[in-house]
């Protein structure tokens, strides 16, 4: 025999004697009245290793190996029935525990010592709990597997600890909010949830922030410039600014935030948003991404607004200078009838800048003067000439 081989032998057999020493006269005195052909614990034991070297190949011997002593500690104390229960249910249900375990996925209120489980009872509890909970899992998987290839909800970012999901239907309002009072996830006979998931959906797209760290959903709606719990109630801005996840959602949703000017949720340092790479990039796509400057008017106030946030005259001067240069290479590729058709939504933005007494750089009003080379000066908005005074 081998040195490991003969070593993990008397190891058993000191393990077998220990227990023959400790269980010995409980097991001795009720194993008759429990089993037809056991008449000692030295039976029990070498019918349990028969049984165990017989149905499993040694790895699964092995890890079986610590939970013998469980085995009989409740067999001793009548918390399992008999030998046939040991077979044909502990120990299988004694592998699942432990692969569980061992994975680290034990639900919280399922003790992780084997030695706090009273009974072969409570044993089988909590296994088919654990299944029970899998099972969920995995069709709620399945359900949110069905929802994204349906193009129902898309995921819009994910990680260990956070999950991003536009909702894009009021099925998925209602799968992802299950356990929130959101309205729009309420099912009724009336079918008033799928009414305000319609009402909501009209205004903007809606967003489903997950913090799975700490088990909590967020409703957001930046049109509608709200936040909602799970018990369908306002949050604290600066709260939310403060979690984990905020600076990736910020990263998502910049677009979104600056569209709907929900300048709340931007952080303090506003300067910072401003680097000249995401400057650029957003007023290309919000200014430029049609064929003209006019597809959506409220971007272009939303932009003056948010200038007005920053209280550096440095930091403002130089957005506006970026949005010069970028507007001086739109008109240039324009004929007449373009420019023309631009000069109002632009007359407004240039009130806006006048009447919030923000300063407008020389490139911005040379490009003014040549945008009047098209007018007739009498129709032209006194507010339009003022940028000359």
């Amino acid at each position: 025999m081998k040195l490991l081989e003969l070593f993990n032998h008397k190891l058993l057999e000191y393990n077998k004697n220990f227990l023959i020493k400790t269980y010995g006269d409980k097991i001795n005195n009720i194993v008759s009245k429990k089993e037809i052909d056991i008449n000692n614990i030295e039976e029990l034991l070498n019918k349990l290793d028969n049984f165990i070297k017989k149905n499993y190949d040694a790895n699964t011997a092995k890890i079986l190996d610590p939970y013998i002593k469980w085995i009989i500690d409740r067999y001793s104390k009548n918390s399992i029935e008999n030998f046939n229960t040991i077979t044909k249910q502990v120990i299988d249900d004694l592998l699942i525990y432990d692969k569980i375990k061992k994975s680290k996925k034990l639900p919280q209120n399922i003790p992780d010592d084997i030695n706090q489980i009273k009974s072969s009872d409570q044993l089988k509890n909590i296994v088919n709990k654990i299944f029970n909970i899998k099972t969920k899992r995995e069709k709620r998987k399945d359900e949110e597997k069905y929802l994204i290839n349906n193009n129902l909800a898309e995921i819009i970012y994910e990680d260990s600890r956070t999950k991003f999901v536009k909702i894009n239907s009021y099925t998925a309002g209602c799968f992802y909010g299950i356990g929130t009072k959101w309205c729009i996830s309420t099912t009724d006979e009336e079918n008033k949830g799928k009414s305000y998931f319609d009402y909501y959906s009209k205004k903007g797209d809606l967003y489903v922030i997950i913090d799975k760290n700490k088990s909590k959903k967020y409703l957001v709606s930046f049109a509608a410039k709200k936040i909602r719990d799970e018990k369908d109630s306002p949050i604290d801005i600066e709260e939310f600014k403060s979690e984990n996840f905020y600076d990736k959602f910020l990263e998502f949703f910049k677009k979104e935030i600056f569209k709907y000017n929900y300048i709340e949720l931007l952080p303090s340092n506003f300067e910072t948003l401003y680097s000249d790479y995401y400057l650029r990039k957003f007023i290309e796509r919000s200014f430029f991404s049609k064929s003209n400057i006019v597809h959506d008017i409220n971007i272009i106030n939303n932009f003056v607004d948010n200038i007005k946030k920053i209280n550096e005259k440095e930091a403002s001067l130089k957005i506006l200078k970026k949005f010069s240069d970028i507007f001086e290479n739109y008109i240039k590729n324009k004929n007449n009838q373009e420019i023309f058709n631009i000069y109002n939504y632009y007359g407004e933005f240039l009130k806006k800048l006048i009447d919030e007494n923000i300063e407008i750089p020389n490139k911005l009003k040379n490009l003014s003067k040549e945008i009047l080379k098209y007018y007739d000066l009498k129709f032209v908005p006194k507010y339009f000439l003022n940028i000359f005074d």
